[in-house]
């Protein structure tokens, strides 16, 4: 598989972050994870990301959409990556308030 930019993946869950990585690539060193907002922000600050994956919810499935919340930090701390909501709770609401916060996409 060919790089095609720099990837943060931010979720809470770990089985899920070993799923991205086996289906992105193992051996891909442009791929850096985060489990909660303040590891994400860490990362964010390093600079250098082309696309962030967020879990919509960063505390398990009854907490908030604290990674729809971290949309406009991807836009301020990374300009130009291009921060795409993951969830398996999506809801009309919810995905327009993805997009109204500057989401590029959502799955």
């Amino acid at each position: 598989m060919d790089a095609v930019g720099r990837i943060l993946i931010v979720d809470d869950d770990v089985a899920f972050l070993k799923a991205y990585r086996l289906l992105l690539g193992q051996e891909r060193d442009d791929i850096e994870t985060a489990t909660d907002q303040d590891a994400a922000l860490g990362h964010l600050d390093r600079g250098g990301w082309d696309v962030v994956l967020l879990d919509q919810k960063l505390r398990g499935a009854g907490g908030p959409d604290t990674g729809i919340d971290l949309v406009q930090e991807v836009l301020c701390r990374a300009p130009g990556a291009r921060p795409i909501i993951v969830t398996a709770y999506a809801s009309p609401d919810v995905v327009l308030r993805a997009f109204e916060a500057g989401a590029y996409d959502y799955l």
